[in-house]
This record gives structure tokens, sequence and C-alpha cells, in this order.
């Protein structure tokens, strides 16, 4: 939910620590799911 939120409020690409968040909170959420 929050990444479809970050990608329709800006039509750019997410600054470097924008992407290195995401890529944190994907492997948490990856690492709960396992």
């Amino acid at each position: 939910v929050q990444e479809s939120q970050v990608k329709a409020a800006s039509p750019f690409p997410p600054p470097p620590m924008e992407l290195e968040h995401l890529s944190a909170v994907a492997k948490s959420v990856v690492a709960r799911s396992s």
C-alpha cells in the first residue's frame, strides 16, 4: 500500500534514500512472512 502511494504521489523515481528505505521495508516483510 505504501509503495503504491509513493509511486502515485511521485511520477519520477524516488531518491536513493527512499529506495533504500523501501528495500529495507520489503526485506523486513519477507523476513516476517517466512
